[in-house]
């Protein structure tokens, strides 16, 4: 498998995964959406539970991040 950065320990696929963020205080969203892009994701930012299920809907991200 390739991978980012040749760290087996980090083993990751090389291409950007996607990540959808739930979470409806912006300025938190923002801070998980900079840390998840600064490790490489794509991350999507959705604000409720309702938006979250249509985007799942269209593009079936491979992990979401929720709001408790």
């Amino acid at each position: 498998m390739d991978t980012i950065g040749g760290d087996q320990s980090r083993e990751r696929p090389v291409g950007k995964q996607k990540v959808l963020i739930v979470e409806d205080e912006h300025d938190i969203a923002e801070l998980l959406q900079f840390h998840v892009a600064r490790e490489g994701f794509q991350g999507r930012i959705v604000a409720s539970g309702r938006t979250a299920l249509q985007e799942i809907g269209r593009q079936r991200p491979d992990l979401i991040l929720l709001d408790p």
